[in-house]
């Protein structure tokens, strides 16, 4: 059994399908930042970025620039993610999601400024 963990102001929690809940903060833009909160003997999980796509176009555009960035990156149905599976964002599941990978010591902001200026330079 894992120790719940306190929800910070501006962040709410979904229930993940395996190792404990998932820790969210949603983006004015769309983008939401989750953390895998981990039950009793299990490791963290790296944090991870969530970015909707409109098109498959889109998503593979992002997942390219994370890919350049040396982060790991996948496209998923938005409907798929936890993040937006229940809670308050489930009536607002994109078509398409890219979840990226964050290393650690970097934030949702910096990846977010750091994904754009990738897609100026590969445009």
């Amino acid at each position: 059994m894992s120790a719940p963990v306190a929800i910070p102001p501006g962040f709410f929690s979904v229930k993940a399908r395996f190792n404990g809940q998932i820790l969210c903060r949603a983006n004015a833009r769309g983008s939401v930042w989750a953390w895998r909160a981990p039950s009793a003997g299990h490791l963290a999980s790296p944090a991870c970025l969530f970015i909707p796509a409109r098109q498959r176009s889109q998503a593979h555009r992002l997942a390219q620039s994370a890919a350049a960035l040396g982060w790991h990156a996948a496209i998923r149905a938005g409907s798929s993610c936890a993040v937006w599976q229940s809670g308050p964002l489930a009536s607002a599941a994109p078509a398409l999601a890219v979840k990226v990978r964050l290393p650690p010591g970097v934030s949702a902001s910096s990846a977010r400024a750091l994904l754009r200026n990738q897609l100026k330079r590969a445009s």
